[in-house]
């Protein structure tokens, strides 16, 4: 998401449904590109989508830091959890983030999210289609 982006996004059903599960199975920590002066209007859009209560951390980058999302989002995550062993799973919608938190998290499951559904995502094959979970029905 671009840091400067002042508009709603409109969440899917799929990461909504996703987010609720994943919270009854352990934390839920959200990542966003969006600078730290806009997490009131964050929190409020997670509010009135009925998910915020099951977010256990919001993790927002500073205001005035302009870096490319795939050096900040890893980064943010890596500083909050003690053990990056711990992060079983991270969903992200741009393939070139998937790839940066690889490197820091090399036993999480990686699942890149599309219009439609995501696919599990292996970062060192280059090929333009992965499996679609929502399409094979295994999700």
């Amino acid at each position: 998401m671009n840091p400067e982006c002042s508009g709603r996004v409109t969440p899917r059903d799929l990461g909504i449904k996703l987010l609720m599960d994943r919270s009854v199975k352990g934390r839920v920590i959200l990542v966003t590109g969006r600078p730290e002066r806009k997490r009131r209007n964050t929190v409020a859009q997670l509010k009135e989508l009925g998910v915020y209560k099951h977010v256990d951390a919001l993790l927002m980058r500073r205001d005035d830091d302009r870096r490319p999302e795939w050096e900040v989002k890893p980064e943010l995550l890596e500083a909050f959890v003690d053990d990056p062993y711990s992060v079983l799973e991270i969903h992200e919608d741009n393939e070139r983030v998937l790839k940066a938190y690889s490197k820091r998290f090399p036993y999480a499951l990686l699942y890149l999210h599309a219009d439609r559904g995501f696919s599990l995502y292996d970062p060192s094959r280059s090929y333009s289609r992965t499996l679609d979970l929502m399409e094979e029905g295994l999700y």
